[in-house]
């Protein structure tokens, strides 16, 4: 069984799995031009990360909800939500958030798409994982259509 079946049986099919990596590399763009376009109209930016990040959250905890998945509450979890939080979203973005005005959006792109190879370099250099060619294909396609549309 290779990640493609794993994937097929986990989310009820490969088409669907697609169409949500599609919709969710859209919606993922659209983050460095409205971000641009709310700082440079004098959006806060702690307010704007703020409503982007409790938005996300609150649609993902409907999504839980319905599922009938909902996290824990405890003391433990709770600090790792918070920890996940302001170190994999809300800092990133907001700093993000704050540069923008500054950076041509081409460069806040490149940035963006160096992180998951760079995250697979260290992770290859710490002996954390083990070179997939599913993961390098996902790596180079993802380049290369970045640098299509840049």
């Amino acid at each position: 069984m290779n990640s493609l079946d794993i994937v097929a049986r986990r989310s009820g099919g490969l088409l669907l799995s697609l169409l949500l990596i599609f919709i969710a590399g859209v919606n993922f763009s659209f983050i460095f031009s409205v971000n641009k376009i709310a700082t440079e109209a004098g959006v806060p930016f702690f307010a704007y990360v703020f409503w982007y990040t409790f938005g996300a959250g609150a649609v993902l905890f409907v999504i839980a909800a319905i599922r009938r998945e909902l996290p824990r509450v405890d003391f433990i979890h709770l600090r790792a939500y918070g920890v996940a939080a302001a170190l994999g979203i809300a800092f990133p973005f907001a700093l993000l958030a704050f540069v923008a005005p500054k950076l041509p959006s081409g460069v806040a792109v490149l940035l963006v798409i160096l992180t998951p190879a760079f995250t697979y370099l260290f992770s290859l250099l710490a002996r954390l994982e083990r070179i997939h060619f599913m993961s390098i294909s996902g790596l180079v396609l993802g380049v290369a259509g970045v640098l299509f549309i840049v």
